[in-house]
């Protein structure tokens, strides 16, 4: 690709590179404290996002748009999934504990599609970029409100932990509760059934939703912290202690979404969902993986430093899949 195709690729991450580095100054500086950081995150997915979606579904979907659903939410599905799988394979390297086995694979198998995913598909895509996001996003969230709370519970080594993997159906409940489920379920039908979507409405939320990019890319920012690697008879020495989180990186990154654009290429899907498909199975694990593993049993260490980790290699990575999937035929 020339230095002029390659702009629209680069000013993207330049935004998100400058906006991740304001969020980590104000947090660095104490302008923000952690709970506020929470608070802003909290104010991302049960606010601005669920406006964001609601007026992408109801006011710029096309039946053509709704008809690529089952096939986004299945490769949602099917990413995490293969994600879990892969993470398994290298979850039994010895230098992993039994109880960081699970913890490691839900870092590899669960990504940051909302606050890193939906602003890079949108930026490079337009709304139906951001449309087909959400769309994947569904499936992931399936996985993500079952499995992987089955699998970390199971895996606990925390007393009293383990007993909570009968408590999916409470998982289940939190998901019919998230504003996030019902802006895409409602969303969606507004906009199969054609109905108009009156300016009295859609201007105050396509208002409200355009602070989404800015608000949670500040938020992610907040939460990078140094990675912190504990130091045990496992893991005496440094190098053997960042071996985990290097592998990790490794394969949320790059075999993943390897992968998964394969599978893209051999199933033919069309170039846009197919670059939102790989791009959200490449972006860096999601932060909310630190809150589970803390909630449902694991190493909760380990997983905040793998967002961290992932994070900040994804800023190198990201622009060489965006590349490679915006530019093939």
């Amino acid at each position: 690709m020339t230095v002029q195709a390659m702009l629209p690729i680069a000013i993207p991450f330049v935004t998100i590179v400058f906006l991740l580095l304001i969020g980590a100054g104000l947090r660095q500086r104490g302008m923000v404290t952690a709970t506020g950081a929470r608070q802003m995150t909290g104010l991302v997915l049960n606010v601005s996002l669920p406006a964001l979606i609601w007026v992408t579904l109801a006011s710029e979907i096309t039946a053509r748009q709704l008809g690529r659903a089952p096939l986004l939410a299945g490769m949602g599905v099917a990413g995490t999934l293969l994600g879990y799988a892969v993470g398994g394979i290298a979850a039994r390297w010895p230098l992993l504990r039994t109880g960081q086995r699970a913890t490691f694979q839900t870092a590899v198998a669960v990504t940051n599609t909302a606050f890193i995913g939906y602003p890079l598909c949108q930026a490079l895509l337009g709304s139906t970029g951001l449309l087909y996001a959400v769309l994947y996003d569904v499936g992931l969230t399936v996985v993500m409100s079952t499995f992987s709370i089955w699998l970390l519970s199971r895996a606990a080594d925390k007393p009293g932990v383990v007993e909570k993997h009968v408590q999916l159906g409470s998982a289940w409940v939190g998901l019919l509760r998230s504003p996030m489920m019902w802006a895409l379920v409602l969303g969606e039908a507004w906009g199969a059934l054609g109905w108009a979507t009156p300016d009295w409405l859609v201007n105050p939320l396509r208002t409200l939703g355009q602070c989404t990019t800015p608000l949670a890319l500040l938020s992610v920012g907040m939460l990078i912290r140094r990675p912190t690697i504990a130091s045990d008879k496992v893991n005496s020495t440094p190098a053997r202690a960042w071996s985990p989180l290097l592998t990790l990186a490794l394969l949320r990154l790059l075999i993943v979404p390897a992968l998964i654009a394969v599978l893209v290429i051999l199933l033919r899907v069309e170039r846009v969902a197919a670059t939102v498909i790989v791009l959200q199975a490449a972006v860096p694990s999601a932060v909310c993986t630190t809150a589970m593993v803390e909630q449902y049993g694991g190493d909760s260490s380990l997983a905040a430093s793998g967002v961290v980790v992932t994070t900040m290699l994804s800023l190198l990575t990201l622009p060489v899949w965006s590349a490679l999937m915006i530019g093939r035929p």
